[in-house]
């Protein structure tokens, strides 16, 4: 499942839905609720959305992934060509540093995290900024670029590897990083 959160970033009432889905399907799949097997990942502003789940809720997720993830969004510093547009739902600009996943980094220390941007792709400083602070905290993490831009070509070459990763560190429970 790749839900598409349209407008709505996840934030406000949307913010809660993967928990309640993940509520709702894991008894009827039989998955059991252990944080040290769930992870969440997205592209885009679904990677902003997986990032500030997992922020937000650092007991439910010991993995997390994201390419092309807009990771220190909203940041009216960042010139045009390097931002994205800040919608509405965000609110005004002395509302959003509250929003910024680069605020919370925190919450993700002790989780596997990876992800990836392109050489071309409008997000490149955000991802190496947001880098740049998991490394100044000392937080392990696996980190790199491909050549390309934002586009959906880049997501699916780099997602055997997303995919491998979250595999590799739910099925043992264990969020370390090489």
């Amino acid at each position: 499942m790749i839900p598409n959160g349209r407008s709505s970033w996840w934030l406000g009432r949307y913010a809660a839905f993967p928990l309640e889905l993940l509520d709702w399907l894991g008894p009827r799949l039989g998955l059991a609720p252990d944080a040290g097997r769930c992870a969440v990942a997205g592209w885009s502003m679904g990677g902003y959305g997986s990032v500030r789940l997992a922020e937000q809720h650092p007991d439910r997720f010991s993995a997390w992934g994201g390419v092309l993830a807009l990771l220190d969004f909203p940041n009216a510093a960042y010139p045009p060509e390097h931002n994205h547009s800040v919608p509405a739902v965000f609110g005004g600009p002395r509302e959003w540093p509250g929003h910024n996943p680069l605020g919370a980094v925190e919450a993700l220390r002790g989780k596997a995290l990876f992800f990836m941007t392109a050489s071309a792709a409008f997000d490149r400083p955000m991802n190496r900024a947001f880098h740049e602070r998991l490394s100044a905290l000392g937080i392990p993490h696996e980190f790199s670029e491909v050549p390309g831009g934002h586009t959906f070509d880049v997501v699916a070459a780099v997602l055997p590897r997303l995919l491998e990763f979250l595999d590799r560190h739910i099925a043992k429970g264990v969020p370390e990083v090489r």
